[in-house]
């Protein structure tokens, strides 16, 4: 706050901001931390396969341990059950279905 003449206000927005992005991890009675780069997965879309880009839901944070204001992929195949990815781990990549 004193090195760049910020308020209390404008740097609690800034944090805000930063958490609802997914780019800081506020801890309770600790602070906030830049939360660590993870190893990303490649997934192959194939077929007719629909992708789709969401928020996560509550249970869906807790279940791939993902802060509030990453979102999530879902991949919807036939014949398949839907596959929800984070978005900040996950590249997809499209498989040519003519080769």
């Amino acid at each position: 706050m004193q090195q760049y003449e910020l308020g209390p206000v404008a740097v609690r927005q800034a944090l805000g901001v930063l958490r609802s992005e997914g780019l800081v991890v506020t801890v309770k009675s600790e602070g906030s931390y830049v939360r660590p780069r993870v190893p990303v997965e490649r997934v192959s879309i194939q077929g007719s396969a629909e992708v789709t880009a969401r928020m996560s839901s509550p249970v869906e944070r807790k279940e791939l341990d993902i802060p509030e204001g990453v979102p999530v992929f879902v991949i919807t195949s036939p014949r398949k059950s839907n596959r929800v990815l984070p978005a900040d781990r996950t590249v997809l990549v499209w498989e040519d279905s003519d080769a």
